[in-house]
C-alpha cells in the first residue's frame, strides 16, 4: 500500500466538510470532488441531498460529473490540490493504509 502524504487526521478534517456543505458550497467559487478528482465551478452543482423546498438545510452536494457526495469547497481548511483530491479519494475509496 501506498503511504500517505497528508496525514491522517488531515483528510478526516476535509473529509467533514463533504457533509451538510451547502453554505460552504453556495458561498465558494470553486470545489473539488475527491470521487472523481475534477475541480469545477460550484453553480455546476445541480443536485444536493437534504434540500428542503426552499433551498434550505443543512444539503450535502452531489458531484455533477461522478454523483458522489464526495464534494468540498475551495474555501474549506485546505486548498484544492489535486493531490489533496487524490489522496482522499485512495483513502475512502482506495487502499491507504491508516497510520
Amino acid at each position: 500500500m501506498e503511504k500517505m502524504k497528508y496525514p491522517y487526521y488531515v483528510l478526516q478534517e476535509m473529509k467533514r466538510h463533504s457533509r451538510n456543505n451547502y453554505k460552504e458550497i453556495t458561498q465558494a467559487m470553486l470545489c473539488g470532488c475527491y470521487g472523481c478528482e475534477k475541480v469545477f465551478l460550484s453553480d455546476e452543482i445541480r443536485d444536493w441531498i437534504g434540500l428542503d423546498c426552499r433551498g434550505e438545510g443543512d444539503a450535502t452536494a452531489i458531484c455533477p460529473f461522478c454523483g458522489r457526495n464526495a464534494v468540498i469547497a475551495q474555501d474549506s481548511p485546505y486548498s484544492l490540490k489535486k493531490e489533496l483530491l487524490h489522496e482522499l479519494r485512495e483513502c475512502w475509496y482506495g487502499g491507504y493504509a491508516k497510520e
